[in-house]
């Protein structure tokens, strides 16, 4: 991501030593553990947006999309969000 001053950086971080960092090839997902059937288990998932870190699970629903929940505490409390695989032409 960029924008016409340079490099989008990490602003929202609440450790101040890492709000330099550039978002741009940022890890935002790690830990997630194949539990069978498709998912995906016991992650956690960085949002540079607000620079809150939450427990996460996903799913491959189709081939191409994955679905992606986020939440706090348990599922009940979070929301998907479903990405889709980039195929060039």
């Amino acid at each position: 991501m960029w924008t016409k001053d340079g490099p989008v950086v990490d602003l929202n971080n609440p450790n101040p030593d890492l709000r330099n960092r550039r978002i741009l090839g940022l890890v935002i997902m790690h830990g997630f553990r194949y539990a069978g059937d498709s998912e995906w288990k016991g992650g956690d998932l960085y949002d540079p947006k607000t620079g809150h870190t939450y427990k996460g699970k996903m799913s491959l629903v189709l081939r191409n999309t994955l679905e992606l929940r986020g939440y706090v505490l348990i599922p009940l409390f979070g929301r998907t969000t479903s990405w889709t695989r980039f195929e060039p032409k």
